[in-house]
């Protein structure tokens, strides 16, 4: 079975096909990461609890009763995993996200995790999650008017608990307040404003820094540069779309990444990808042979 062939019957993959209207899902015994072909990007947030094996990215690697939390439009890297992988996916939608982001300000703790790959738990932590995990499960079948008030309860218990235990596990990390980190609000404006430029420049302007200063500042919260961060945004957008929408030609593509015209974008794409657009989509056709 092809990696391609895998991801269709990929849980998360069918979920998404489907188009459900759920606002959480709790999907079990998964064997392999969500892998679509590539990095990819998703406006959903995912929590990832790991029960056996590792998977690897380029995030880092993901064991046994480690935890890894993905906010909306984080890029996802996972490449491959061992053979006896098995983890868990809740997968909040979207909407969800925002009305739990706005509606609980306990649910401070999720930002920590864009900085952190993950939280690895003690035996007594792993055991608590678990314990969480099976109440949301039930909470997710239950047919009731309050079943959204429900839920909305239920994950602001299970995020913060994982916040603490991130805090508690790693006494050593710099506590700041994740809404104030100059990189989260960089990336939180990456994400909406990426069609609208793809300078350094336009960013550092947002927050009243020189593009110098700004990029420095970024490098060393992160360890890579805002252009990196930048591109590698625009360019998994773009992959998508060449993937997911082969109807589009190359020049409806780079119109909706926000280029002024197919040459410029495929000059941007071949610099940061090492391929044109073309190329990218031709490597991605079933061998024939």
């Amino acid at each position: 079975m092809t990696q391609e062939d895998n991801n269709n019957f990929h849980p998360y993959y069918q979920y998404r096909e489907k188009r459900t209207e759920e606002e959480v899902m709790v999907l079990d015994n998964i064997t392999s990461p969500p892998v679509y072909r590539e990095e990819f990007v998703t406006d959903e947030m995912l929590i990832v609890i790991c029960h056996r094996g590792a998977t690897w990215s380029e995030r880092g690697t993901l064991e046994q009763q480690d935890v890894s939390v993905l906010l909306p439009y984080e890029i996802i890297r996972a490449k491959f995993s061992s053979d006896d992988f098995l983890h868990t996916l809740v997968v909040l939608s979207h909407d969800f996200y925002e009305r739990l982001r706005h509606a609980y300000p306990y649910t401070r703790y999720t930002s920590y995790h864009r900085d952190r790959a993950k939280t690895h738990l003690s035996d007594e932590q792993y055991e608590f999650v678990n314990n969480a995990l099976s109440m949301l499960r039930t909470m997710t079948k239950v047919h009731s008017r309050h079943r959204s008030e429900m839920l909305f309860q239920q994950i602001s218990i299970l995020l913060n608990m994982l916040g603490e235990f991130r805090k508690e596990n790693y006494p050593n990390d710099v506590m700041i307040e994740p809404q104030m980190t100059l990189f989260n609000r960089f990336y939180e404006s990456l994400t909406q404003h990426y069609k609208e430029s793809h300078e350094v420049a336009f960013y550092a302007k947002m927050f009243d820094l020189t593009p110098k200063y700004f990029s420095a500042i970024i490098k060393k919260e992160t360890g890579a540069s805002a252009i990196k961060w930048i591109s590698e945004y625009v360019t998994v957008q773009a992959k998508q779309l060449l993937d997911i929408h082969k109807e589009y030609t190359v020049l409806q593509v780079s119109c909706e990444i926000g280029f002024s015209d197919q040459a410029t974008f495929s000059r941007y794409f071949r610099k940061y990808t090492g391929m044109t657009p073309r190329e990218y989509r031709d490597s991605k056709k079933p061998n024939k042979n």
